[in-house]
């Protein structure tokens, strides 16, 4: 610093250097939100407090061009930090702080049903992988959360688009989709098949609808059904038919295999004999016709002959009657054997409601 004195006899001057000392201003920023972001999101970075003259922002070290507010838009990783100055003039850094850029996590989508159909009534499931929390969407618009979706059951409400939320431990997030189709009922028959067979009868050769399909029971053998090879009684023969999506489908068939016997003799003394209505629901006369009085033993078998009702008629001569009710048996096939001092002749008789 330099004084000049001046009066009427001259002047003088006197210097003297004098240091002024600078306090540096103290400034610190902070961030509205984490610093931790996602491609394509931002986090402003401010500062704290302070009444500054001037502005500059730093990443990683460089000045940032035409940043020079008080606040400043990140959107790129790396680390800031600002440099202000006052009123004096002094100037001073900041704290330093660290954005970070996390990656969108890879949504991926798992199933057991890798080519996206299943058949209706299987089960199979879908599960997703990649990050942290799973937030599903199903084809109906029902929320679920977890990693895996269990269907038991597959049915036509079970196919569509399926959307899954990723989220990762940065709060990142990413949605994958996955189709399932359901596949319908596969429709199989068993046609030409009878259900009542006797154990004399020949073997009948087996057909399924569609072809290609495999049998199997009680008699089956390189494709027929063989009647005496599966004996007297009721059998149920199947048909399982899988088609290229591994879809199967299958039709059964209760055979009744009966024991031989010939009617086309009558036992002496009996003219005719028959079975009204035949089939019936349960309600039936068996009629006959006899040359003379005579008490006859009538037995009433089921399809494995074995007797339900035993009976001792005295009949007379000309046309008889007798009446069964058997409205509580099931529908299938019985017997009635009649016996006249030993010989004896059997009638078939089909319950059917």
């Amino acid at each position: 610093m330099t004084l000049t004195a001046t009066n009427d006899c001259g002047s003088n001057t006197e210097t003297q250097q004098i240091s002024v000392a600078c306090t540096p201003p103290q400034v610190s920023i902070s961030a509205n939100g984490s610093t931790q972001i996602c491609p394509g999101e931002m986090v402003i970075l401010q500062i704290n407090g302070g009444n500054f003259a001037t502005f500059q922002w730093y990443r990683n070290g460089a000045e940032i061009a035409g940043a020079n507010g008080s606040s400043f838009v990140a959107v790129d990783a790396g680390v800031y930090k600002i440099f202000v100055t006052d009123a004096l003039d002094c100037g001073n850094f900041s704290n330093e702080m660290t954005v970070e850029i996390s990656q969108f996590p890879a949504a991926v989508i798992t199933s057991s049903s890798p080519y996206g159909s299943v058949c209706v009534g299987a089960s199979t499931w879908l599960r997703g992988v990649g990050g942290d929390d799973y937030q599903w969407i199903t084809p109906s618009g029902l929320l679920i959360g977890g990693q895996e979706i269990q269907i038991p059951v597959a049915n036509f409400v079970s196919g569509g688009i399926y959307f899954l939320t990723v989220t990762n431990g940065a709060g990142c997030a990413e949605t994958a989709s996955f189709t399932l189709f359901v596949l319908p009922t596969l429709q199989v028959f068993i046609p030409g098949l009878a259900t009542n067979y006797t154990d004399q009868d020949l073997a009948v050769t087996l057909v399924g609808n569609p072809l290609g399909g495999i049998f199997s029971g009680a008699g089956v053998f390189a494709g027929q059904f063989v009647p005496a090879t599966a004996g007297i009684g009721q059998h149920t023969i199947s048909y399982q038919f899988t088609d290229a999506n591994g879809c199967t489908g299958m039709d059964s068939v209760v055979v009744v295999v009966s024991p031989f016997v010939s009617t086309t003799t009558l036992p002496e003394g009996i003219l005719s004999m028959q079975v009204l209505p035949n089939p019936n629901t349960g309600e039936f006369w068996l009629r006959l016709n006899l040359v003379k009085i005579n008490t006859l033993k009538i037995n009433l078998l089921n399809s494995i002959w074995q007797i339900l009702e035993c009976r001792t008629a005295a009949l007379l001569a000309g046309e008889n009657q007798v009446f069964f009710d058997k409205s509580g048996l099931p529908n299938g096939l019985y017997f009635l054997e009649i016996n006249d001092a030993g010989r004896r002749s059997v009638l078939r008789v089909i319950l059917s409601r």
